[in-house]
């Protein structure tokens, strides 16, 4: 089923991820509008932080609404997915992101 389908049908889409050889293997979904503003509600909460405190701050709130599952990890809830993303090194999260985005871009493109 192609991304639009899956909006369509699940009201959200996933893309599998699969890096390092196979050693991450990962699933995100596209980021709602409610989920959007609900990030940007708490990331104003952020005003005098450093800009890296809160472009990564960011990246793990949206990564908290989007990843499904992580090496065979399931997440049931956000608490659950925040640990997991925590304890891993920067690298990871930063590959994690750059998939998620990547995903929103191919929805926005069949959109067009």
């Amino acid at each position: 089923m192609n991304l639009l389908e899956q909006i369509f049908t699940n009201g959200y889409a996933t893309s599998e991820v699969e890096v390092a050889d196979g050693k991450i293997k990962a699933e995100v979904k596209n980021l709602t509008a409610e989920e959007q503003v609900s990030i940007e509600n708490e990331i104003s909460d952020l005003q005098g932080k450093s800009s890296a405190y809160v472009l990564h701050q960011y990246s793990l709130k949206i990564l908290e609404k989007t990843l499904l599952k992580f090496n065979g990890k399931l997440f049931k809830s956000e608490e659950d997915c925040k640990a997991t993303l925590g304890a891993l090194p920067t690298a990871v999260v930063d590959m994690l992101i750059k998939e998620q985005n990547r995903l929103e871009k191919k929805i926005a493109k069949e959109i067009n």
